[in-house]
């Protein structure tokens, strides 16, 4: 295959899988009301589906309360596999028969059952 029918093969597929995170409440911890969105920050990671590859896109917006300086609330981050990485457990664990005996990433290990 060339890489033209490469590419036209994979044009117009959108990749990526938006998961919202929002924070448990978005009251002012002071008791003066609802906080307002001021931004949000997006982290991205690679996920398979079997036959499937896509990007999963975390999105955490940010509130602020417009009467309380300092008073910002926001969704803790997922964590990763592999820190600062991209691969999600899926796209490590591929192919689950062999995920047992597979080497991991540089970094971690395996939990060795205790006797």
């Amino acid at each position: 295959m060339s890489p033209a029918q490469f590419s036209a093969l994979f044009e117009g597929i959108d990749w990526r899988l938006v998961r919202p995170e929002e924070p448990r409440s978005t009251l002012c911890p002071c008791g003066c009301g609802e906080m307002t969105r001021i931004g949000e920050d997006a982290s991205e990671g690679l996920d398979i589906v079997p036959a499937q590859l896509r990007v999963l896109v975390t999105r955490r917006p940010r509130y602020a309360c417009r009467r309380c300086p300092g008073a910002v609330v926001q969704a803790h981050a997922p964590e990763h596999v592999v820190p600062g990485g991209l691969p999600t457990e899926a796209l490590i664990c591929a192919r689950p028969r062999r995920c047992a005996r597979a080497p991991l990433p540089r970094g971690l290990s395996r939990a060795v059952p205790a006797m």
